[in-house]
């Protein structure tokens, strides 16, 4: 298992996507620390990600919360 900060949003980053292309071929569990955007100088989850457009949408979709959308696991 590799731990990394990875949040809604952190997926589009070239760098991101190399990371996780590289835990797959080798067998690595991605595990994502501050899911909801939590900063370790702001305690508190991102406002975007809880309420913006992307999850709200994918939420509604799949009749979740925003929260169970940034938990999900893939």
């Amino acid at each position: 298992i590799n731990q990394i900060q990875f949040h809604v949003g952190s997926g589009v980053n070239v760098d991101a996507q190399a990371l996780l292309a590289y835990h797959k071929s080798h067998g690595v569990v991605t595990q994502g620390y501050s899911t909801l955007g939590n900063t370790p100088w702001g305690h508190h989850a991102s406002k975007d990600i809880l309420h913006g457009n992307l999850t709200t949408s994918i939420a509604k979709k799949h009749n979740v919360s925003t929260v169970q959308v940034c938990a999900h696991r893939a």
